[in-house]
């Protein structure tokens, strides 16, 4: 149950990085929350997309679900269960872009993962899944260094708490880089390019602004359409 688990997770992971469909760009994101001012990850939107593909992959051998939050402040990011079985499954997630320290992250996999989301019964299987996102805020956190080191420590616990299966997983979200340096995926043309170019089109005949293609009078909403 629990490798199936992390295959699927695992397939998540190559949509997100290889996927012609990818949705890194998305979940690389960072936005502004004006009122606090400051910079928010999108951790929920993570937890939600991975719950969702989950769900989808995984519906005629296991459930989904997201844990109530406890008297002590506590939920579980994800929760996957085989309910006829008894098994559950924890996941962790985790973003780059909440500006974490790398003590921070793995105080997150002892304290909260194993110390509070796997105390229960039946719980003795979880992930620690961290997603890479685009770095806002000027500086760049070492992320092969942060699971090497997060791995270090999960084969650690596991040592003190045999009955414990425990997996860290990264998430590349970052747009791929081209070997002279530039993303795969090129950012918009800026307003001045776009109009230069419109410009253009219409002085070649391509376009012109009082055209009625197709038939039709200005201002009708079948202008365009054939009859």
């Amino acid at each position: 149950f629990a490798q199936r688990v992390e295959n699927d997770i695992l397939d998540v992971k190559d949509v997100v990085e290889k996927g012609e469909f990818s949705p890194r760009r998305f979940l690389s994101t960072n936005f502004q929350d004006v009122e606090v001012g400051a910079v928010k990850a999108m951790e929920d939107d993570f937890q939600l997309y991975l719950a969702g593909q989950l769900a989808v992959v995984g519906r005629k051998q296991y459930s989904v679900f997201r844990e109530p939050q406890g008297a002590d402040d506590a939920r579980r990011d994800i929760s996957v269960a085989a309910a006829a079985h008894g098994w559950k499954v924890t996941l962790e997630l985790k973003v780059t872009g909440g500006g974490w320290s790398v003590e921070e992250y793995r105080d997150s996999l002892r304290n909260q993962l194993v110390g509070l989301y796997m105390r229960e019964r039946n719980t003795t299987v979880g992930f620690f899944v961290i997603l890479k996102q685009s770095s806002s805020k000027g500086g760049s956190l070492d992320f092969d260094r942060l699971l090497e080191v997060l791995r270090s420590d999960a084969l650690q616990l596991q040592a003190e708490r045999p009955e414990l299966r425990l997996r860290v997983i990264g998430i590349d979200a970052t747009e791929p880089v081209k070997v002279d340096g530039t993303t795969v995926r090129t950012k918009a043309a800026p307003k001045a390019v776009k109009d230069a170019r419109k410009a253009a089109r219409m002085a070649k005949g391509v376009l012109h602004p009082t055209a009625l293609p197709l038939g039709g009078t200005a201002g009708s909403p079948w202008v365009g359409r054939r009859p």
